[in-house]
């Protein structure tokens, strides 16, 4: 729905520019004609300013055309990537991969953290210290894509730009970036959870960024429910909704100041 509507404004506007074009060489053509206006008899002065009065009201009716059209391309972009969102958080919410040990789980399985050398590969998920325009920080999700060595520089992939842009690129050293799981535990080790009141980030329901939010449930303590085996109930900071389910691979160690 995204391609074709956005291609159908395009074609559209693509006609309304070429028949613009057609009304400014009329337009250049009168404007040549216009040192001589003093000898067109009066009945072709007449001829002549109901043309620039079409012309004009053409143009302005191609102006009124087009901002509707955008308008309307506008409201349905907007509902299209908010379904995106719903569509990509459902589908990275499908179970990630259970360490089926009762010992010696690996490295981000659950809130167990990666080594010190850790370097996270091209297409895995994490959470990104990013500036916006009032001069804070936003963690957001992203995706990687490359890593610079010698600068200790990811290049990331913003996973939703909310101005239609296309896709947004991130360069941010290493230490502002967060992986998330990559597994769960199977038995439910307390070394892969957050124990009740332990503090947290989490991405908020049908966002792609995380807030600061408290633990008052684990998945430890809702194994009887299957659908909510891998769930959290989160409380987040100067939420009005009390409590949300959230999905172990959206929870994370609460950052370090930068």
């Amino acid at each position: 729905m995204f391609t074709n509507e956005q291609k159908e404004l395009e074609e559209y506007c693509q006609s309304l520019y070429k028949e613009e074009l057609k009304y400014l060489k009329v337009s250049n053509q009168i404007k040549q004609t216009l040192p001589k206006v003093a000898k067109f008899t009066s009945k072709k002065k007449q001829k002549l300013n109901k043309s620039l009065q079409n012309l004009l009201q053409l143009h302005n009716q191609a102006n009124v055309v087009v901002d509707k059209k955008i308008e309307i391309a506008s409201k349905s972009l907007q509902i299209t990537q908010n379904l995106l969102k719903q569509i990509v958080a459902q589908e990275l919410s499908r179970e990630l991969p259970l360490f089926p040990g009762k010992s010696l789980p690996p490295q981000l399985c659950g809130k167990i953290r990666p080594k010190e050398n850790y370097i996270a590969q091209p297409g895995d998920l994490v959470c990104a210290a990013i500036s916006n325009n009032l001069g804070n920080v936003d963690w957001i999700l992203c995706h990687i894509k490359s890593f610079t060595a010698e600068k200790q520089e990811y290049c990331l992939v913003d996973f939703f730009d909310e101005n239609n842009l296309g896709p947004i690129y991130h360069t941010i050293k290493r230490n502002r970036v967060i992986p998330l799981p990559t597994s769960l535990s199977l038995h439910h080790l307390p070394s892969t959870e957050f124990e009740i009141n332990s503090k947290v980030y989490a991405m908020y329901p049908n966002t792609t960024t995380f807030y600061p939010a408290k633990v008052l449930s684990t998945p430890g303590n809702r194994r009887t429910s299957t659908f909510q085996t891998y769930y959290y109930i989160l409380e987040f900071e100067g939420d009005t909704v009390p409590n949300h389910d959230i999905y172990s691979r959206w929870v994370i160690p609460t950052p370090k100041q930068l």
